[in-house]
């Protein structure tokens, strides 16, 4: 195993950067090297989940971590000031097939637009995937996006869910070489050794999700936009884009199924159990204020 230094050393070498487009795996590809590092050479990780540049500093300067592991989303990434990709001698790009990216993004996101307080938008946005999945070929992922927009008041959704799915592709037209390029299959197929020999680190790929970011998952496989994609969301999503594809190593060409099927659990029972999730939460949060407050008292 590579010669992990610890403390102020660590950035010299034996830093770990996990990038990716928002649901492509990143939470999962973080956990399996943390358990790794953890269990088989016994080091205290903590890891950052997600921060803003600043963290990143503030984690740097202060952890206790004997290695540095971070987990970041491409898309905030992209948009800060500060540049720390060169601060880690390890970086991981965990790419997906674009078509699931975006179905699964759909289904995911919704809580970023509405509150669960709000429960008459909300049954209105389950509404729209208990169509689709009651019948597949009865509404485009370009129309079930124009009715979220109207319910959300939210614009472009179409343009950035395909942008957020072309992350990668955008990353390793200039900078492939900088990084461990990963594709999701071998995450979820458990196919570990071309990185684990990157990483010059054994992983066991029984790793468990933290239970705090568990709600995450959703199906864990690929190819399941086959049942989702109609003409009109290949033309807008695939074939606009087909260099983007091509780059990636997936065919652009591909057809969806002509017979469909999507479940519910992965689909409106999805969305409400997202809201469902959030609104357990929010109470929680609100009991441990009370909790908190009382003692104070």
């Amino acid at each position: 195993m590579t010669d992990f230094k610890v403390g102020a050393d660590a950035s010299a070498h034996g830093s770990i950067l996990i990038l990716g487009a928002a649901k492509s795996g990143t939470t999962a590809l973080f956990y399996a090297i943390r358990n790794a590092l953890i269990s088989t050479h016994g080091l205290q990780i903590d890891g950052l989940f997600e921060p803003r540049s600043s963290e990143v500093v503030e984690y740097y300067l202060k952890t206790d971590d004997d290695v540095y592991l971070v987990k970041a989303l491409l898309g905030p990434v992209s948009r800060w000031k500060k540049d720390i990709k060169p601060w880690f001698s390890k970086k991981i790009i965990i790419y997906r097939d674009p078509r699931d990216n975006i179905v699964s993004r759909l289904v995911f996101m919704l809580t970023n637009f509405v509150s669960p307080s709000e429960k008459d938008k909300i049954s209105q946005l389950v509404s729209i995937f208990e169509n689709k999945e009651r019948n597949p070929e009865s509404i485009s992922i370009l129309n079930m996006v124009e009715a979220i927009s109207e319910i959300v008041g939210r614009k472009n959704i179409s343009e950035s869910l395909r942008s957020n799915a072309l992350l990668p592709a955008a990353m390793a037209k200039d900078e492939s070489a900088k990084y461990f390029m990963m594709p999701y299959t071998d995450l979820i197929e458990s196919r570990f050794g071309d990185l684990g020999a990157y990483l010059d680190l054994e992983i066991d790929p029984s790793f468990e999700v933290g239970s705090k970011h568990s709600f995450v998952a959703r199906t864990k496989g690929a190819g399941d936009w086959k049942n989702w994609f109609l003409d009109d969301d290949i033309k807008f999503f695939v074939t606009s884009v087909a260099d983007d594809y091509r780059l990636l190593g997936f065919e652009h060409d591909e057809v969806a199924n002509e017979t469909k099927f999507i479940s519910p659990t992965t689909c409106s029972e999805y969305v409400q159990g997202q809201f469902d999730f959030r609104e357990e939460k929010r109470k929680r949060s609100k009991k441990l204020r009370r909790s908190a407050a009382s003692v104070l008292m």
